[in-house]
Parts: C-alpha cells; sequence; structure tokens
C-alpha cells in the first residue's frame, strides 16, 4: 500500500465474512473484504474494478468510499 496506494487491497475469508466492518476499522490498509462464497463476487469486483465501474450494489462486499465504510 506504501509503494502503489491506488491499488486495492481486498480480503476475503472467515474474519471479513464474519467482521467485515471491524475488518475495515481495524487494518487501514485494507480498502475491500468479500463476504461469504466470494468466487463469484470477485470475479465482479475484478471487472468492475478493471473498468472504473462503482462498486455501490455488489453483493458480498464491504469497502471504502470517501472515508467511509459502506
Amino acid at each position: 500500500k506504501t509503494r502503489q496506494p491506488d491499488i486495492p487491497i481486498v480480503w476475503g475469508g472467515w474474519h471479513p465474512s464474519l467482521f467485515p466492518t471491524k475488518t475495515l476499522q481495524d487494518e487501514a490498509s485494507i480498502d475491500i473484504t468479500i463476504q461469504g462464497q466470494g468466487e463469484q463476487t470477485f470475479i465482479e469486483l475484478v471487472e468492475r474494478l478493471a473498468n472504473g465501474g462503482n462498486l455501490q450494489g455488489l453483493q458480498g462486499t464491504t469497502f471504502r468510499t470517501h472515508g467511509e465504510i459502506v
């Protein structure tokens, strides 16, 4: 994150699935969490990021936008 702050850091697994907001609050370097079975969500997330799209409404994610956790 220090070297390339524009590259989003995505976390998945049990901890962010159970505590998505707390994970983002506790770890400033994490930008996005994926909850639950994230295979399809991750594919859509990557497609949206690659196309400069908005993450609003992407099921199974919690993320930061303009300093707020959504």
